[in-house]
């Protein structure tokens, strides 16, 4: 899944997204609130993701059903597949100066 949400056509929900890792469903209402519920699978997303009915399908088979919290706009990416950071931490290649073998520090 991409780390973005996607817009639905809803009268209640703006956009949904899935983390697969984490196994988090994201489901931002056009009132503003945004939800991550938890322990979620794939194939329950790509249900809601299919169904014509968005906010029944939420109602029947998501609110309830799982633990969820409510979340700030920034916090989205945490719960959705993101792209890995680059490296924080120096790593070391091996390096041949003047006949000399070391090792040079890059970051």
């Amino acid at each position: 899944m991409s780390n973005s949400l996607i817009p639905v056509s809803s009268s209640s929900i703006d956009s949904i997204g899935y983390g697969t890792k984490k196994k988090a469903l994201i489901v931002k209402f056009l009132n503003g609130g945004i939800y991550v519920y938890e322990d979620v699978s794939q194939k329950i997303f790509n249900d809601f993701l299919s169904v014509s009915s968005k906010g029944q399908y939420h109602s029947q088979f998501i609110k309830g059903q799982f633990t969820f919290r409510m979340i700030d706009e920034g916090d989205i990416s945490d719960w959705l597949d993101a792209p890995r950071s680059p490296r924080k931490t120096p790593y070391l290649v091996p390096e041949v100066f003047n006949g000399f073998q070391g090792a040079a520090a890059f970051f």
